[in-house]
């Protein structure tokens, strides 16, 4: 029997993600200890099954070309074991508390042993630990699992990978390909400005006809006079509102409108306004939740993040597959500037939920207004068994009432 070829160091950051619905925006250094405390649950196992589960149930009785090295416990070893993945494990990472140096020592171990790519739950600060010891010498692969996962090594969705490592089993050549390592300036906001991002350097990752998501990119509003005017008008709408509960998520487009409707408001957050006043700041999901059982009438204005085009589940997890269950899609309102949609290729949004509410199908696509009287209708992107089959039609008729 021939031996595997291609060797894969595999590790998770169990912590990864923890911070994203309990608004906590990032689980750096003690935040995860923070997210715990506000009854925040672990992620990086349910997404690593989503990213796994499928290669693993991919014609079982071939010769596997790929091995696995992990460490035993909750760092890999675990998920492997529970997807009944062969693997050779490391001792010495069974601790339940892991920190970054564990990530990077690692590393280390999977160089020491030769890896051909390190695969990795986590989020931007797992990449930046992945990165600080392999450089680009060593091709990595994100599952992302993080709050913000503005690095460009990262699949779109974790089911993304299992076709990726179908294609390294199929394939005699792997061809490599070059992605950047970014990250939040800083998660606080009275230290940095959350929108700004820090350059760490240039990875390797794998070519392959599954697209990583880009590098979050950052546009110029001050450049775009229709989202001015489009921000202008929806903030003396909102001021006359009296029985609607308005919800405006976080980026820097939609703190533009926040900063119209006064100075009480948070840019990497959730706020809510009613009848002209902020009765929430930095909301977590729970306390949207509940803001949605109060009020009778309740509507969301949320923004696109640039070079990406994530509109849910990048940064803004606290808008859960329930809170948009509750508000509905028909009472989302999605603003971006004409140069941010364009900036996209292909002009494309997606969506992806830690968990999806049994009744919530994600639309195929979504209208989204950059100025009062222009707006675009962009395909919506999700795992498969989240889109719904709505007709194109059907959303520009209603469009056009």
């Amino acid at each position: 029997m021939p031996e595997p070829t291609f060797k894969i160091g595999f590790l998770i950051n169990p912590i990864a993600g923890m911070g994203g619905a309990v608004a906590l925006h990032g689980t750096d250094a003690d935040n995860h200890l923070q997210a715990l405390a506000r009854g925040a649950r672990p992620l990086a196992f349910e997404r690593a099954i989503r990213a796994l589960n499928n290669y693993n149930s991919s014609e079982n009785d071939k010769v596997r070309r790929i091995t696995f090295l992990a460490p035993l416990g909750q760092m890999g070893g675990d998920l492997l074991e529970h997807l009944k993945i062969d693997f050779s494990g490391i001792s010495g990472f069974e601790s339940q508390i892991t920190q970054a140096e564990d990530t990077r020592s690692l590393c280390q171990e999977f160089i020491a042993a030769g890896v051909d790519l390190i695969l990795f739950v986590g989020g931007d600060g797992t990449a930046r630990d992945i990165y600080s010891v392999a450089g680009s010498e060593i091709p990595m692969l994100g599952i992302p699992a993080g709050v913000k996962m503005r690095s460009s090594v990262f699949t779109h969705f974790p089911e993304g990978v299992s076709q990726i490592l179908q294609e390294v089993e199929s394939r005699e050549k792997i061809e490599v390909i070059h992605r950047e390592i970014l990250d939040a300036a800083s998660s606080d906001p009275a230290i940095g400005n959350y929108s700004q991002s820090t350059f760490y350097g240039v990875a390797s990752s794998l070519k392959s006809q599954v697209s990583l998501s880009s590098a979050k990119a950052k546009i110029a509003l001050e450049n775009d006079p229709g989202i001015a005017e489009l921000v202008e008008k929806l903030a003396s709408e909102i001021m006359e509102k009296s029985d609607e509960l308005v919800l405006i998520g976080c980026g820097t487009t939609t703190f533009s409108l926040k900063k119209a409707l006064g100075t009480d408001y948070t840019l990497q957050g959730v706020d809510a306004i009613y009848q002209g006043r902020c009765v929430g700041q930095d909301l977590r999901e729970s306390e949207i939740l509940e803001k949605i059982s109060t009020y009778k009438k309740v509507s969301l204005i949320t923004g696109v993040i640039g070079g990406q085009g994530f509109l849910f589940g990048r940064g803004n997890q606290q808008l859960s597959s329930r809170v948009i269950s509750e508000i509905t899609w028909p009472n989302i309102y999605a603003i971006a500037a004409e140069a941010k949609l364009l900036g996209l290729f292909p002009v494309e949004l997606f969506v992806d939920f830690d968990s999806n509410e049994q009744n919530l199908q994600v639309p195929t696509f979504i209208r989204v207004h950059t100025s009062p009287s222009r707006d675009m209708l962009v395909r919506v992107r999700a795992p498969l068994d989240s889109i719904a089959k709505e007709s194109v039609r059907q959303l520009v008729r209603s469009g056009n009432e």
